[in-house]
């Protein structure tokens, strides 16, 4: 048969039987095109999460090796002498995120060979130099695209050399994924007015700020507010631009080369290594440390603390990793869900390792004394009040085509079988509940084409896809609903607001420390592990399920677990003032 990796019709050859490597290859908006075919879907390839992604894991142990070695040449390369903590921070996020997806990429199609179902595939002619991202940002769009994905794909069958393949020359190349991440941050006028005002008192005093916060997912206000109990003026920094890119120098990538493989994969990993490593930090590096010094950023600053700035903004990056070298003090603050509860979560643990204090929204790790727990920077809100005429919110996670990491949620092919958790449920609910149900789609369109599927298995649906915040959407609705681990019922559990929640336990796994919790969530029903039963409870409640949710032991269960994962505060800002004064102070 032959093989497809993507969704590229340009591979998909001219009649003859085709082994699709995954799910998904098949776009479907293009089902009136690969219906027609005849194909095979070839299986997830098979590995024990439980013991693939523990603690000290394989792909952890490859990111520390390699990124001991990567951090050496660069500073030959560069005639510097920083400290592994420095290059960790600046491009550990594109290691770490690179190796998941070679190793996501290199298993499905070592897997497919060695089942001996591919006969042959066809490769598009790519340059040596079209897919080197040039930052950070350019580097996750790329992930997420069908070209990015076939040239991976392709570079893996060739070194593998066990694959007939046919090299396409005249292919049309799009290096930009029809599907398009969300913008980092949006700035609205209270954002601006709280900035300006800064600004002017900043002038007015001229006063060294000890505080530095960037992307802090704290609000205006809070920020502004919390500034001020630190003893200084308060500062609003916005997202800097990237610097202009470099051209690429062939000859400096071939001093990143190096030998330290102990299988075909990390043999594989080491060719890929100095023609995918970002343009910015190589070819464009002296222009980055100049973007940072002169970013504005104050250079009298002791401590910097940050929610998500430490993964795609290169410039803050490379700042605040010479900082460190001076003794500045780095504290990161979680940012979303899935943190301290997911079997595993490679951006958690590259966040603690980088950091000098991560702070949790209650969580503790006892083998990491850096995760202080805090009432969440992000689940400062009002608390909206229950529509009970309204309508039924029913969250839809987003949903990507290609796995961008490999943490214990549903990825690539797996997302099917979260879908199809979804329209048991539609189908489970009584009419009365059908017809309250409003499904919001996340913002962007990955690829799964779920606004069409959606309206294909069930027209009569409602459903969603705009800018309006959970926040507003939850004071027009009466209950809302769940179905993965993420960000979404954290902050409507830390609103008290009416929830419940479900999800495939075999997809969504659970570290050991969060059982517990999670299983007291399910012995108040909660949460339930099939869509059937949360149908079940939601035909019972629908018409006042405020009265289900005030009972005793649902909050004595929501409670307990918002302790743990999303711990909020009335007096949040002196606790924060507290452990950041703490902080800055410690040695």
């Amino acid at each position: 048969m032959l093989l497809v990796t993507t969704a590229d019709p340009q591979t998909w050859g001219n009649g003859e039987k085709i082994l699709f490597l995954g799910e998904w290859c098949k776009r479907y908006s293009q089902r009136n095109t690969w219906s027609k075919l005849d194909y095979e879907v070839a299986p997830i390839y098979d590995f024990d999460r439980e013991q693939l992604f523990n603690k000290n894991g394989y792909p952890q142990q490859v990111y520390e090796r390699y990124l001991d070695v990567l951090a050496e040449r660069l500073n030959q390369l560069h005639q510097v002498t920083f400290s592994l903590r420095y290059w960790r921070i600046l491009i550990g996020p594109w290691l770490n995120t690179f190796i998941g997806v070679l190793f996501d990429r290199f298993q499905s199609i070592d897997t497919v060979i060695k089942s001996g179902t591919a006969t042959n595939t066809k490769i598009l002619k790519f340059g040596d130099t079209e897919f080197i991202p040039e930052n950070m940002i350019q580097t996750e769009k790329f992930f997420i695209s069908d070209s990015y994905n076939h040239y991976i794909y392709g570079k893996i069958i060739q070194f593998l050399g066990d694959l007939s393949y046919e090299i396409i020359d005249d292919s049309i190349i799009n290096k930009e994924s029809e599907e398009s991440l969300p913008e980092k941050e949006h700035f609205g006028w209270r954002y601006y007015t709280v900035k300006q005002l800064s600004e002017k008192l900043k002038k007015k005093f001229n006063s060294p700020n000890k505080y530095l916060f960037i992307h802090s997912y704290l609000t205006p206000k809070a920020e502004f507010l919390l500034q001020f109990s630190l003893g200084q003026i308060a500062v609003l920094y916005p997202h800097h631009n990237e610097p202009p890119s470099a051209k690429v120098d062939l000859n400096q990538r071939k001093q990143l080369s190096f030998r330290q493989s102990k299988n075909e994969f990390e043999r594989c990993l080491e060719s890929l290594i100095p023609k995918q490593i970002p343009i910015i930090y190589v070819e464009g590096y002296k222009n980055l440390r100049y973007h940072a010094y002169c970013s504005g950023w104050p250079k009298e600053t002791e401590l910097a603390f940050t929610a998500n700035a430490y993964h795609t903004n290169d410039v803050f990056k490379c700042w605040v990793a010479e900082q460190t070298e001076n003794g500045m003090k780095f504290v990161i603050g979680q940012h979303g869900g899935h943190m301290g509860t997911g079997l595993w979560n490679a951006s958690e643990c590259h966040q603690i390792h980088v950091s000098d204090y991560y702070f949790s929204w209650g969580w503790e790790d006892k083998k990491q004394s850096k995760v202080i727990p805090l009432p969440s920077n992000k689940l400062i809100e009002s608390r909206p009040k229950p529509n009970t005429s309204g309508k039924i919110l029913w969250i839809i996670r987003n949903l990507l085509r290609y796995s961008t990491q490999m943490p214990g949620i549903p990825a690539s092919s797996v997302v099917l079988e979260y879908l199809k958790g979804q329209e048991r449920f539609a189908k489970s609910v009584c009419p009365s509940v059908h017809e309250l149900l409003l499904v919001r789609l996340y913002m962007e369109n990955y690829g799964w084409d779920e606004f069409q599927r959606f309206r294909d298995f069930d027209p009569s649906l409602k459903i969603y896809r705009g800018n309006s915040t959970l926040y507003e959407q939850l004071q027009e609705s009466r209950l809302f609903i769940g179905t993965n681990n993420s960000t979404t019922y954290l902050e409507a559990f830390a609103m008290n607001f009416p929830s419940i929640i479900f999800w495939n336990k075999d997809i969504e796994l659970l570290r050991e420390s969060a059982k517990p919790y999670f299983r007291l969530l399910e012995e108040a029903e909660i949460l339930h592990y099939s869509p059937e039963s949360a149908a079940a409870l939601i035909n019972k409640i629908y018409n006042n399920p405020l009265l289900w949710w005030k009972q005793p032991k649902v909050q004595k269960a929501k409670n307990e677990f918002c302790k743990r994962y999303a711990w909020t505060s009335k007096n949040w800002a002196l606790q924060w003032r507290k452990k950041l004064l703490k902080c800055r102070k410690d040695k």
